[in-house]
């Protein structure tokens, strides 16, 4: 049996627009305690004085291969909506080295950094530094 995931990911807009942040069908933050940011998705990335400062939120990570809840597990299905653009991107993170693999992995107990740019992510694992993902849309 697989030790629990207590890992977390990072997801920092670093754009200057509001975006609309899907994993795996549903929408982020999905947080109803937090009734004033339900399903709005990430502020642009400046504070109240307009200065430069990504907006972020934490989702957890998942041991299971794929789920349609909001955590991030190995195999996961991103959608980002800008002002009238919407981008897709199928992020897979192994838990463990594959025999015979130079693909990155992470344990579930790892933390991973996501960027979003415009029309472009790199997710990242923030103990050993390693680049897990960086693509343009689909």
């Amino acid at each position: 049996m697989s030790p629990v995931a207590t890992g977390k990911v990072f997801v920092f807009n670093t754009t200057n627009q509001q975006i609309g942040v899907v994993l795996n069908g549903n929408p982020l933050p999905d947080d109803v305690s937090d009734a004033a940011n339900y399903a709005r998705g990430l502020a642009r990335a400046a504070d109240d004085n307009e200065n430069y400062m990504p907006s972020r939120l934490v989702i957890p990570r998942s041991n299971a291969t794929s789920i349609n809840d909001p955590v991030f597990a190995q195999q996961n299905i991103l959608q980002i909506s800008f002002q009238g653009v919407l981008n897709h991107y199928q992020i897979n993170v192994s838990l463990a080295p594959q025999s015979g693999s130079s693909a990155m992995y992470s344990p579930s107990n790892n933390d991973l950094l996501l960027y979003i740019f415009y029309g472009f992510v790199i997710l990242v694992d923030s103990v050993n530094n390693a680049i897990l993902f960086n693509n343009e849309s689909s």
